[in-house]
């Protein structure tokens, strides 16, 4: 329990070290602009009519260009001023916000996005963890076993993973990826629950982010006829991005996943249906996300310390309005070994793959770590 207390008070104050920070100097630059063309004195005249005066017109786009030549091309200056004189200015401003506001938020259906660095979280570490070898398994088996019949629970470090993510996704979004996630897990009787604290370092070609945040697990093992390992997993997530440039962006949601895993000693093989729904304060159009995710994992157990595992998954961005172009359904191929140093203390060392995306390529490797207290 002590250790349980120590981790939570850890996550609160790396949460409190990761809040959402003030305006990049992007953002402050566009809000120069659009502070100073509200100020200029159209003696109540709308925009369309005060730019219908030629000389007006040439006086504006000269002191703007004066002020912000620097930032902006002279056709760019020509076009924000074409859009501002129809008289819609919130057009105007939101052309002017594209230019000098670098996107730099991972869309939510990429691969690389806060969305599904928790959705993966949770598939790979709960709902569908890799096949652990023998001398683990029956570990784990004896102390549940031990915890359902008196009631007891035990704890144990689950996620500990540092992973390095090669990435290139097009114009300003090459780069690479170093993370890392620790988690907690208590088992009492048929129930686990726990957290997990992921944190990603996006170092990108023209931009840089930090971000991390905490998921909260429950997870039942349903009593099943056939034997195996059925079970229900609910989860709810909140992330934090904040870049170098821009304003920083929150991501909130909450998800559930079914799966089945059957242990036949020499291979475990086992699938998960997930479904995770996430949101965040963006305010663009398609600021919310209906996921689903369907994968497979088949462990090979080649000694009672020593075992082999191939996972492939499907992930569909099921939400509607989209931006145009964008993909929204990719696969992805991973390969895993493990190795039990004690019936309690396991290393692993994998890689993942992002496969079926046009403009996305992704090659993931990554260490981790279990230990049953």
């Amino acid at each position: 329990m002590k250790k349980v207390m120590f981790m939570a008070i850890f996550a609160a104050l790396i949460a409190a070290v990761f809040a959402p920070g003030p305006a990049g100097a992007q953002e402050a630059l566009y809000n120069d602009m659009v502070a100073y063309v509200n100020a200029i004195d159209r003696q109540g005249q709308s925009w369309d009519l005060f730019l219908l005066d030629p000389w007006q017109r040439l006086n504006f786009i000269q002191n703007f260009e004066n002020l912000y030549g620097s930032y902006l091309t002279h056709q760019q200056i020509d076009e924000f001023t074409n859009i501002l004189a129809t008289g819609n200015e919130q057009a105007a401003f939101l052309y002017l916000r594209g230019i000098i506001v670098t996107e730099v938020v991972p869309p939510m259906s990429s691969p690389d996005s806060a969305s599904n660095r928790s959705a993966d979280t949770v598939i790979h570490e709960v709902a569908l963890p890799s096949a652990t070898t023998r001398m683990q398994a029956k570990a784990l088996e004896d102390a549940r076993k031990e915890a359902e019949q008196g009631g007891k629970r035990f704890t144990r470090m689950i996620g500990g993973q540092l992973r390095y993510d090669w990435v290139s996704t097009g114009p300003n979004r090459d780069g690479n990826i170093p993370g890392v996630t620790v988690g907690m897990a208590q088992d009492q009787e048929r129930f686990t629950y726990g957290f997990f604290i992921p944190y990603d370092h996006l170092n990108m070609y023209e931009f840089s982010a930090d971000r991390m945040g905490a998921v909260l697990f429950g997870q039942y093992r349903i009593p099943a006829e056939v034997e195996g390992d059925l079970s229900a997993t609910v989860y709810g997530h909140y992330l934090n991005l904040n870049p170098n440039v821009g304003s920083a962006v929150n991501y909130y949601g909450g998800g559930a996943a079914v799966s089945f895993i059957r242990d036949f000693d020499w291979i475990v093989p086992g699938a998960v249906l997930g479904y995770q729904y996430t949101k965040d304060d963006s305010d663009v159009k398609w600021d919310s996300q209906h996921l689903f995710k369907l994968a497979g994992n088949v462990g090979f157990r080649l000694a009672d310390n020593t075992v082999f595992n191939v996972f492939f998954g499907w992930t569909k961005d099921a939400s509607g309005d989209l931006p145009a172009g964008t993909d929204d359904n990719y696969c992805d191929l991973g390969l895993e070994a493990g190795y039990s140093i004690t019936e309690a203390f396991g290393l692993t060392a994998g890689w993942r793959k992002v496969l079926w995306l046009d403009n996305y390529e992704s090659d993931l490797l990554y260490i981790g770590s279990s230990f049953l207290f």
